[in-house]
Parts: structure tokens; C-alpha cells; sequence
């Protein structure tokens, strides 16, 4: 009897042990989605998918920035520190179609990937614009952070809103839910779910800068 009870206990021990170490899929995330003013559309949908999965989510939308803003100040950095994130979300791109300075571009786009550190990320690459044809920026992000971590967007069809820039909400849910796909793709390098929700969340936990704010120095 003695026996049976030791062992009983040493495999809960072992369980709970297990418990603690393994990092099992379904894992609560403390999610950064950071960028520019595609986020007014997308956050809405990736709030749902927090809550419906148990995750945290911090929106952060500098509205008109660009590579150059996000690489050039401390704002990142002092977000990531504030977060600690397990995941981030970064979209970007937008408002640079239309530039030829690739190359710097590409500069920018690695300085951010390097403020990242060790935290698994994604990228949002720019949808297309209906006015101005991308001259690279998209393949300029993709060659930086690799196609496993690059969602191109840029040939999904969206309806737009009256500024004929900005997808609309209903479009920007229906990119969030392709892009909930491929995160959870068989071959995904990502463990923790992102089940499509059955319900809308309220939007929270969101910060917002205007066009004209320079950043943390």
C-alpha cells in the first residue's frame, strides 16, 4: 500500500513538473500588435481572437509612420520593455509605397527585426494601394524577416473605405481570419492557438499617436 502511494505520488511530481517546463500548444500570449493606421481595422478583429484564446493584447497605432519612425527612436523598445511580450505583430509598410530607397528601407526594417530579439514576430506586409503601384517595399520587408514570418497581403482583394486607402472593417476581419490560418498552419512554427472566436470583444489596452508625434528619443 506503502508502495502504490509513493508511486502515485512521484507521477503527479513528474506531471506536475512537466507542467511548469513544456511549452504546450494553447499557451496564454501577452501579445504587442504594433504599426501604423492599419491596425484601426485589424485590432478590432485581433482582440477577438485574444480573448476567444485567453491572450493578452496591446495595440499600439502610430498613425503615418513608417520603417523610419519605428527604427529610428526608442518607441519600440520602450513598448517591448513595458510589454514583455511573448509575441508581437508588426504591420507595416503602407505608407511607403511609392518610395524607390529600398535598400535604406531594407536597413530600417532590420534595425527593428534587431529590437525584437529573441521574441517570435510576424509582419504584415502593406496591402496594395489603389493609386500607387508598390515599387518593392513589400519584397524589401520579406527579404528581411523571411517568408515563414512575412504575410503578403498585398494581392488579397479588400473593399476599401471612402479614402480608397484603408480596407474596411468587414475586410480587415476577413484578412485577420486568413491570417489566423496561416498561423495556424500545419508546418507553423508558432505553438499557441488562435481558434477562430464566435463572438466580438470590446477593444482595449490600445494606444494611439498621432502623425505628428516624433517618438521616444
Amino acid at each position: 500500500m506503502l508502495l502504490a502511494f509513493v508511486a502515485a505520488t512521484q507521477v503527479l511530481r513528474a506531471m506536475n513538473h512537466a507542467e511548469e517546463t513544456e511549452e504546450t500548444p494553447g499557451k496564454p500570449q501577452r501579445i504587442l500588435l504594433i504599426g501604423d493606421s492599419m491596425l484601426d481595422g485589424l485590432s478590432r478583429r485581433f482582440q477577438d481572437y485574444a480573448d476567444a484564446n485567453g491572450h493578452y493584447l496591446r495595440t499600439v497605432i502610430w498613425y503615418g509612420s513608417t520603417s523610419k519612425h519605428w527604427a529610428t527612436t526608442k518607441e519600440l523598445a520602450w513598448h517591448i520593455s513595458q510589454e514583455h511580450p511573448t509575441f508581437i505583430i508588426m504591420s507595416l509598410g503602407t505608407n511607403e509605397i511609392g518610395y524607390h530607397d529600398y535598400k535604406t528601407r531594407e536597413n530600417y526594417v532590420r534595425q527593428i527585426v534587431k529590437m525584437f530579439g529573441d521574441i517570435p514576430f510576424i509582419w504584415i506586409g502593406p496591402a496594395s494601394h489603389p493609386r500607387v503601384k508598390d515599387g518593392g517595399m513589400g519584397a524589401a520587408i520579406e527579404r528581411v524577416v523571411g517568408k515563414e514570418r512575412f504575410f503578403d497581403c498585398s494581392q488579397i482583394k479588400m473593399a476599401r473605405m471612402k479614402d480608397g486607402v484603408h480596407p474596411t472593417f468587414q475586410a480587415h476581419a476577413m484578412l485577420v481570419d486568413k491570417i489566423a490560418e496561416w498561423i495556424n498552419r500545419a508546418d507553423s512554427p508558432y505553438s499557441f492557438e488562435f481558434k477562430k472566436p464566435t463572438k466580438h470583444a470590446v477593444l482595449r489596452n490600445y494606444i494611439t499617436y498621432k502623425p505628428t508625434y516624433k517618438g521616444r528619443k
